[in-house]
């Protein structure tokens, strides 16, 4: 049987994700990712910038430890929601960021947003798509709490074989890339669970995602690529349409 939400479940439980995914970290022992944080850092920028001026209200919808809620309260003003399937992420996230009036801190589900209608002015979801069982779900949710004619910042990662390449040439020897596969594996999956998950993330094309984001009532605005000329990754700044998602 096809066990779609094991990832979220593994998100979900203690000790897990909170031991590892840190992309911003400079320490090797936090971070087995440490060979693109400079990408994982760009683009953050790059998103929270895409966001400008933001609204009123604004929504990082899989905040993990607040590397990009840090960046919003400086920059943007308004109410900001951090929101994390993991609690334990989010007490990452308080604990770099004390909860105040400025910022709300929830545990929930992409998929499955505890949000009114168009409760936001602007969302983003960064890092956090690629791990979804149901992009088309989660990206209906979205745009579904964004007011007409707000924005969704949204990354993935690209469906493109040569992009393993990419990765590979992050590392400085084979040593230090079978270090990070060996740590990452032992962390994701401690008892092999992978079977019938999907494998640890998905990678979309961009078509796929710019075919769903037209039935989510959504324009695309922007796209910015990060990893060469065949890039890992890409950040799609969207424009929900003034006609409501149905």
């Amino acid at each position: 049987m096809n066990d779609e939400d094991y990832v979220k479940r593994y998100y979900a439980a203690s000790n897990t994700i909170s031991r590892w995914w840190h992309p911003e970290s400079c320490s090797p022992r936090e971070n087995p990712f440490l060979p693109f944080r400079e990408i994982f850092a760009q683009e953050a920028t790059d998103a929270v910038a895409a966001g400008a001026p933001g609204g009123k209200s604004i929504l990082d919808a899989g905040t993990g430890d607040g590397r990009l809620l840090q960046r919003l309260v400086q920059t943007h003003a308004g109410r900001i929601c951090a929101l994390d399937i993991s609690r334990e992420m989010l007490v990452l996230a308080k604990t770099r960021h004390p909860e105040s009036a400025e910022v709300e801190f929830v545990c929930g589900d992409v998929e499955q947003l505890p949000f009114k209608d168009h409760a936001f002015e602007l969302a983003f979801c960064i890092q956090t798509m690629v791990h979804l069982p149901r992009p088309d779900i989660a990206m209906l949710e979205l745009a579904r709490v964004v007011v007409p004619a707000g924005k969704l910042i949204l990354d993935i990662t690209n469906r493109n074989a040569a992009s393993v390449f990419r990765y590979l040439r992050g590392f400085k020897s084979f040593l230090s890339f079978l270090n990070a596969t060996l740590r990452f594996l032992a962390l994701y999956f401690p008892l092999g669970a992978m079977k019938g998950a999907g494998g640890p993330w998905r990678q979309y094309s961009l078509k796929e995602i710019a075919g769903i984001a037209s039935l989510c009532d959504l324009e695309t605005l922007e796209q910015m690529t990060y990893g060469g000329r065949k890039p890992i990754y890409t950040l799609m700044v969207f424009r929900k349409r003034t006609q409501d998602v149905t």
